[in-house]
């Protein structure tokens, strides 16, 4: 998802679940997929509503997912770039990181690296 898709507030939070009539309590089990590690507290709700909490980027991916699933929008895919022909199966088995420099994601080819290619290494070589 690009962030234009996240660009939810606090106010959109509480419209959102007004309009389902859920309790605050509710919207963090809803957003946690009734699995109870995963939940939000109705506490932690209500702060991110009344904007003493600032939305965290999980909550706001968690937040347009349930947004998605009950209204029945459309999730956007991610964009994946590779080079070569793009397999029918795909596995990323590493981790996800954010390349400083450029603000990409990428997985590293080895686990302690920084930047998504050689472009943005030099970059930072020669600053």
């Amino acid at each position: 998802m690009t962030k234009k898709d996240f660009r939810f507030t606090a106010r959109d939070v509480r419209a959102f679940r007004k309009a389902q009539g859920w309790s605050a309590a509710r919207l963090g089990v809803e957003l946690g997929n009734g699995i109870e590690s995963a939940q939000y507290s109705r506490s932690y709700v209500k702060h991110i509503e009344g904007g003493s909490l600032p939305l965290s980027r999980f909550f706001r991916e968690r937040f347009a997912t349930l947004r998605a699933r009950v209204i029945g929008e459309q999730v956007h895919a991610r964009q994946v770039l590779m080079r070569g022909r793009f397999p029918k199966r795909l596995v990323i088995a590493g981790k996800v990181k954010r390349c400083p420099v450029c603000g990409w994601h990428f997985v590293g080819a080895v686990p302690n690296q920084k930047y998504c290619g050689d472009k943005c290494a030099r970059q930072v070589r020669r600053a």
